[in-house]
């Protein structure tokens, strides 16, 4: 298939452009469900499943999503784990033969970014993708209505 990746129809809902004749109507829809942490999650990874879960667009992911959501679990626990050990050890490390050399943690924290950012991307977790998903309008405060009142009595 050319050209652009299509835009899923529950996407293109939330965006508001949404219209009949672009509308794949074959689009299959997984089933909606609480989506569930892997077992072998830690402590860290189920705060920070339970933080993406909660801060995510209403109605957005489903449990088809959820391995989707474990590897951007993953991949931001490592990178933290990668920080944290590069604040300790360096940038630059000393070989045996007093060499310095480029700490290989660099390129794990490089590389966790890296996915971090595509796959959040891909569930509505970065700024520019919640700018292309858009809220529905507000609904219109009106002032309360005095004719009301005398109708209830």
């Amino acid at each position: 298939m050319r050209g652009r990746k299509p835009i899923p129809t529950a996407l293109k809902k939330t965006r508001g452009t949404l219209r009949k004749s672009r509308t794949n109507t074959r689009e299959p829809i997984p089933p909606g469900g609480d989506l569930r942490p892997p077992a072998s999650f830690d402590e860290a990874r189920l705060a920070l499943w339970k933080y993406f879960i909660e801060n995510a667009p209403e109605g957005l992911l489903r449990p088809l999503d959820g391995p989707m959501l474990a590897v951007l679990v993953d991949a931001v626990i490592e990178h933290r784990i990668a920080a944290a050990e590069l604040k300790t050890e360096g940038a630059v490390l000393a070989t045996a033969n007093g060499h310095m050399i480029p700490n290989p943690r660099m390129a794990v924290l490089n590389r966790m970014a890296l996915l971090s950012i595509k796959v959040a991307a891909e569930l509505g977790f970065t700024p520019a993708s919640r700018g292309r998903l858009g809220l529905p309008p507000p609904e219109p405060e009106f002032p309360a209505d005095p004719w009301l009142s005398l109708s209830r009595s």
